[in-house]
Formats: C-alpha cells, structure tokens, sequence
C-alpha cells in the first residue's frame, strides 16, 4: 500500500510499510544491511548524479488526441479516408515489386549453374550481390 505526498505541487508515493532490509554479501558470508527507514522527500535541488526515468509516451497519443466532438472525428474520418487511398496506391506498387522479384528469383534458379569462364563467372557473382542488395532493400521497406 502506498500513500501520497505532496512536495512543491508535485504528488509523491511513498510505501507504507517499512522496506525489507538489505544483504550485503561480503567475501563468503552475509551481513544484513540496517534498513534506512521509509524513502525521503528530497527538497530543494535535484542531487548531482540524479538520472530521472524516460515518460515512454506512444507517438500516436501525441498526434491523435482524444475526439471530443463530432467535428473532430469528421476531421479525422476524413484525413482517413484521403491517407488510406495513398497506402492503398504504395501498397499495389509494393506487392507488384514483390511478385517481380520472385519471378527474378525463379528465373534465375533456371540460369546454367557452370559458367564457361572466369570472366563469366565473376559478371555472374557481381549480377548476383547487385540483385541480392537491392532485393534485401526491398524486402526490408516491405517489412517495416
């Protein structure tokens, strides 16, 4: 259970019951630590050394609050509908890109596998990476 304090506006919680003591462990044996008593409130400065805790807030409750009226949620309806044409639009040209590389991928799975010289063998390999990186670059924006 914990109970609320108030220091300069800002509400703190404070635990109720006095907290467990702390072991130290000192070469192979223990030795209980005396607990502090319950946790302080600090006034004044922040201490040196002090690193506050990240507020990890979703991006979307920032860019979309709460609809408060019909008004707003026509607004949003209709961002929706205008930005849901578009990814509709992207994701056509997504998937055609997708289907052409597997059609590359067979192709080249019908390709001789025993090139008749060095030469021969090396434009194959530089081919190869080119399609493979521009392949991976794809397959990671389609994933994202």
């Amino acid at each position: 259970m914990r109970t609320a304090e108030a220091v300069d506006g800002h509400a703190l919680m404070v635990p109720l019951s006095a907290p467990k003591p702390h072991v130290q462990v000192s070469e192979s044996t223990v030795v209980p630590i005396p607990a502090a008593g319950p946790p302080k409130v600090l006034q004044g400065a922040i201490p040196s050394g002090h690193i506050p805790k990240p507020v990890i807030m979703p991006d979307y409750i920032a860019k979309y609050p709460t609809v408060r009226s019909e008004e707003e949620r026509d607004q949003y309806r209709a961002v929706f509908n205008d930005q849901y044409a578009e990814y509709k639009e992207l994701h056509a040209e997504v998937q055609v890109a997708l289907k052409r590389f597997d059609q590359m991928d067979a192709m080249m799975h019908t390709l001789p596998q025993q090139p008749s010289s060095q030469m021969e063998l090396d434009r194959i390999n530089k081919i190869l990476q080119d399609y493979q990186k521009k392949k991976n670059v794809c397959y990671s924006y389609c994933k994202a």
